[in-house]
């Protein structure tokens, strides 16, 4: 028997309570769980996709990696 943490155990027993965080303009969206915080992508047939910690965290890294990029454009474009 698979064991859940005191969070997940709604969506054990009910099944996850999904929020949609964010739309994108191709007709796909991103939800998450309320009780367990588990990110789902929507595909333009409606299909769910999970997404993996390691696809989030490579994100957060190209995010960060961006705005550094872009302040050390307008560090050089001011100077």
């Amino acid at each position: 028997m698979k064991t859940y943490p005191n969070s997940a155990l709604p969506c054990a027993v009910f099944g996850h309570n999904y929020i949609k965080t964010k739309s994108n303009n191709d007709q796909t969206s991103e939800l998450t769980c309320n009780h367990c915080g588990i990110v789902v992508n929507t595909d333009t047939k409606g299909n769910f996709e999970h997404i993996s910690s390691p696809n989030t965290h490579i994100k957060t890294v190209l995010r960060k990696l961006y705005h550094l990029r872009l302040q050390s454009v307008k560090a050089k474009l001011s100077a």
